[in-house]
């Protein structure tokens, strides 16, 4: 897609991965530096809003101010997201969690009870939202410190982002992971 910048300079734009989520690249021709990849995600910088990040050749930050339309065109947003709800009754189970653990020490019966009560409540939870759970574990999974585990849980986040099966989608993400382990057991 092109687009122009708001001083009037053309940009090409294409959709692009960015640190594992979805965001956009653009190039041009800059004065005095030539064509310039940009690959970011939308922001503002000094209260200028526009395609926020790092060029390629010199690694710098920048701000390329193009309509936002232009950039959610190309930036597609995934079919499907977390339910709002939902992730906050699983924040209130964390919580009753914290409060577990403070009375660890203190009184270690109530500990117990309150912890057994977040595991009932969080086995409820998942049971209520299948595909929430999915999502929270391939994130956890894209976060991991192994490349290619997190490389899986990428994979599986945006395919459940994107409407296919979340059951599916995990099982792939942890075939992927199983058949990378066993290809490195013997090094």
């Amino acid at each position: 897609m092109q687009t122009r910048t708001s001083s009037g300079i053309a940009v090409g734009l294409e959709p692009a991965d960015y640190l594992g989520r979805r965001a956009a690249r653009a190039t041009l021709t800059l004065p005095g530096k030539g064509e310039v990849t940009v690959t970011g995600e939308w922001g503002e910088i000094d209260g200028r809003a526009g395609l926020v990040g790092i060029t390629t050749t010199d690694r710098a930050r920048i701000l390329i101010t193009i309509p936002r339309a232009d950039y959610d065109a190309v930036v597609v947003a995934p079919a499907w997201a977390p339910d709002e709800a939902a992730m906050a009754d699983l924040r209130t189970i964390d919580r009753v969690r914290d409060k577990a653990d403070r009375y660890k020490d203190m009184e270690p019966a109530r500990c117990i009870t309150l912890r057994e009560q977040a595991a009932d409540w969080e086995a409820a939870w998942d049971e209520a939202h299948p595909r929430e759970a999915a999502w929270l574990l391939a994130e956890a999974w894209a976060g991991a410190s192994s490349s290619r585990k997190a490389a899986a849980g990428k994979r599986a986040r945006t395919r459940i982002e994107d409407g296919d099966a979340a059951d599916q989608a995990i099982a792939d993400m942890r075939a992927e992971w199983a058949a990378e382990t066993r290809r490195h057991t013997w090094d």
